[in-house]
């Protein structure tokens, strides 16, 4: 189960990175890195096809989660960045 490793790394990797932006524009680059068309998350998304069928639910299942998870993330700290700007112009 190589692809469930791999997917568990990139969600560390990129749940890492959330966490370490110190602004939006970083944030974006993060999203743009992992999450984009041809990010990170999606090419090895990619690989989906060659696990066996009966692994595929399981792998499937498991990369939503990550991707959910890391998605929520995202619009945690988006929302932070958003407050602080805000809370600035105050």
């Amino acid at each position: 189960m190589e692809l469930l490793t791999r997917i568990a790394e990139l969600e560390k990797e990129c749940l890492a990175a959330i966490v370490d932006a110190q602004t939006a524009e970083d944030l974006v680059a993060v999203d743009n890195k992992y999450l984009s068309k041809k990010g990170l998350f999606s090419e090895c998304m990619k690989t989906l096809r060659d696990v066996a069928p009966g692994d595929r639910p399981k792998v499937g299942a498991r990369a939503n989660e990550a991707k959910t998870r890391i998605e929520e993330m995202l619009g945690s700290k988006r929302t932070n960045f958003e407050n602080k700007a805000l809370n600035a112009q105050l």
